[in-house]
């Protein structure tokens, strides 16, 4: 404005916003910065920065000025001149206008049994390169060749018309939300998934492609969406469920999301209002793990959210880390790591460290109290769960116990497999010993416990031995303690699941309060407040808190079969001989509270 020739404040301006050339760079600036706030937000949220001082996620301040500048950005984004192959315009949307999501020389190949991650555009992200380079299914490799239209789904350049609305307009809102996340979205009797979402459905679930194009879907039912979600979990990958809250019918029916289900939380839990619904195929899943570097080790955490539980263990080596991570099933990622102390750059070091971890930053100064806390909160907020009910912290015994197996000891003694060294399990324990005991024997050699346990552990083994009438009462399988507090916690526990926590209960009872089983009770108190990391648990009140459980959970049978809690539903799983209605109960304030 101030090298025009002319004289007149108001005419200089007038010509400044005016004229075409102007309005280009105007466009251009506009651009160029909401892809820079766009990506940097990006980069931001990925990396465990959008987080406040104290550990919260970060909803105000910064995070509410860049969102606003890119709600506000898309209003007066114009049509799209930019190279078709490569990337254009954010036109309606936090989204892209895009060609192809693969080059134009993947595209012409002939034959092909699958994509490398170089052959995809650099707008599509990281994550979907390397989840889309893992395809090798016929059907779902050809799908992969009409991704495309937008960058987030992938779906915009198979639609018949290339509009941005309705459903397909919240779909993007929710992948800019769940960018890493499946998204299955009921649609009235079906579960229903676009562009690369849909690539993974045929590629992992054995579904066939919608009319040959990016789309997916199968029936709307407890056991079918059960099916598809073990199907994904196995690999690792993670869905969001969006069901229908209006009723049966209505057009444009709105949606919620019910449940991000990962492979640290692979049950859907609302089964019952898909149908028949089945308890008995409850899964944990993977743990959460948790790291935090200091001069002293590495403070090793296991997160499960099902429980409600992080358990944890300080000074741990680096090398016993790496076998840890390696027990049972795997984890779920990513693992989370304070990266104060330089922990960032030096775990970066580790080549057998997964791949998918997430820095929280944290001061050098934390506690591990803090730490915990902070690390319970960011998962619940990455699993969009409620941080209430808080997780019951579990400190494992270090005092005078044995470092960890390393990994490479673990497989050379054949706690861990390894090809051509027998299982050290298999041969200390009968061949119809329980998975339970083959996983507590395992844990036990992995992470050796302190001296009370093995003493404890000793006596038990002694006593029993020296008297071979004396043996546990027959002790039925209960349920597991991650499946009773997942849907006790969800709200929609069933009369079966309370009566089976209620006769597991009960045999507690009896085991507590027969005399003839005295001498074992004290090694067996000493060995359970060890693996529930508590203090020392005292017969007397441990049978009183067993008394007061049974009461509660009377009370909430009772108040079930006549009809008084609110929220029942009828039961469809009716096989155990019992003739009264079944149902679903949600517990009041005071329930919770118990």
């Amino acid at each position: 404005a101030s090298s025009t020739s002319s004289t007149s404040p108001s005419s200089s301006s007038s010509s400044f916003v005016t004229t075409d050339a102007a309005r280009i760079q105007l466009q251009d600036l506009q651009n160029w910065t909401y892809d820079f706030v766009k990506e940097l937000w990006k980069d931001a949220t990925s990396l465990g920065h959008a987080i406040n001082k104290d550990g919260t996620p970060m909803k105000l301040g910064a995070a509410i000025v860049a969102k606003s500048f890119l709600q506000d950005a898309k209003l007066h984004a114009g049509p799209s001149g930019a190279n078709e192959e490569s990337g254009g315009a954010i036109v309606g949307g936090l989204h892209q206008e895009v060609g192809s999501w693969l080059k134009p020389e993947a595209l012409v190949r002939q034959e092909v049994q699958n994509y490398e991650e170089h052959d995809f555009h650099d707008f599509v992200s990281p994550y979907w390169k390397e989840e889309l380079s893992r395809v090798d299914r016929a059907e779902a490799v050809n799908i992969i060749q009409q991704l495309g239209g937008d960058d987030l789904i992938g779906w915009l350049r198979s639609k018949a018309n290339d509009s941005v609305g309705g459903l397909f307009k919240q779909v993007l809102s929710w992948r800019v939300e769940f960018p890493e996340t499946i998204l299955l979205v009921q649609v009235g009797d079906f579960f229903e998934a676009w562009g690369s979402d849909a690539v993974m459905l045929v590629q992992w679930s054995g579904l066939r492609p919608m009319a040959r194009r990016p789309r997916a879907g199968f029936p709307a039912t407890a056991a079918g969406l059960q099916q598809v979600l073990d199907a994904l979990t196995s690999q690792g990958l993670s869905a969001a469920i969006f069901v229908q809250t209006g009723p049966p019918g209505t057009t444009n029916q709105p949606r919620s999301l019910r449940q991000v289900v990962t492979p640290g939380m692979p049950t859907y839990l609302h089964g019952h209002e898909l149908g028949k619904s089945n308890e008995t195929t409850f899964s944990e899943g993977r743990p959460y793990v948790a790291l935090r570097l200091g001069a002293d080790g590495i403070l090793f955490a296991e997160m499960r959210p099902f429980r409600r539980e992080i358990s944890f263990r300080a000074g741990v080596t680096p090398e016993a880390v790496e076998a840890l991570l390696l027990d049972g099933q795997g984890i779920a990622e990513p693992i989370l790591v304070a990266s104060s102390n330089g922990a960032a750059s030096e775990v970066r070091k580790w080549t057998w460290m997964p791949k998918h971890k997430k820095f929280l930053p944290l001061p050098d100064d934390v506690s591990d109290t803090q730490f915990l806390d902070t690390c319970c909160r960011t998962l619940c907020t990455m699993l969009h769960q409620d941080t209430s009910p808080s997780f019951q912290r579990i400190r494992l015994e270090s005092h005078g116990a044995l470092q960890p197996l390393t990994m490479a000891t673990a497989a050379n003694l054949g706690v861990l497999p390894r090809k051509g060294v027998p299982s050290l399990v298999d041969v200390m324990l009968d061949n119809d010993a329980s998975a339970a005991s083959r996983r507590l024997v395992r844990r036990w050699l992995l992470a050796p416990r302190g001296p009370e346990s093995v003493k404890a552990l000793r006596t038990l083994i002694k006593t029993m031995s020296e008297d071979r009438t004396l043996t546990l009462p027959p002790l039925t399988k209960g349920p597991s303690v991650g499946q009773a507090v997942a849907y006790l916690t969800a709200r929609t526990a069933k009369q079966r699941l309370l009566r089976d926590i209620r006769h597991c209960v009960q045999q507690v009872h009896e085991l507590l309060s027969t005399q003839r089983y005295g001498s074992l009770l004290p090694p067996l108190l000493v060995l359970t407040s060890a693996e529930i990391g508590g203090k020392i648990l005292e017969q007397g009140a441990l049978l009183a808190d067993v008394n007061r459980v049974l009461e509660l959970f009377e009370a909430w049978l009772l108040s079930s079969r006549n009809g008084g809690c609110q929220g029942c539903v009828a039961d469809d799983d009716n096989d155990d001989g019992d003739e009264e209605e079944e149902e679903v109960v949600e517990e009041d304030d005071h329930v919770d509270g118990e």
